[in-house]
């Protein structure tokens, strides 16, 4: 996952100032709901997976997109 997400970022497709960081998030968007579901006994259907895993990439990519406005330390205004 880091050589990709570098390689991107190498090449200008995305934005990534903290590799570690991102590497974290995707795996948190696209695996974390899974594992929650499951400590509880329950699984996701795969239409949910579906939405889950294709708005997890869209929100990832369009935080990390060339250009794109992210707020510096948290700060949301």
């Amino acid at each position: 996952m880091a050589d990709a997400l570098r390689s991107l970022a190498e090449r200008g497709r995305l934005d990534i100032p903290d590799l570690e960081t991102a590497i974290i998030q995707l795996y948190a968007l696209l695996v974390f709901p899974h594992m929650v579901f499951s400590s509880y006994g329950t699984a996701l259907d795969d239409a949910t997976t579906d939405r889950l895993i294709t708005s997890g990439v869209d929100m990832f990519l369009g935080h990390y997109a060339p250009g794109g406005r992210r707020p510096a330390g948290g700060d949301l205004r």
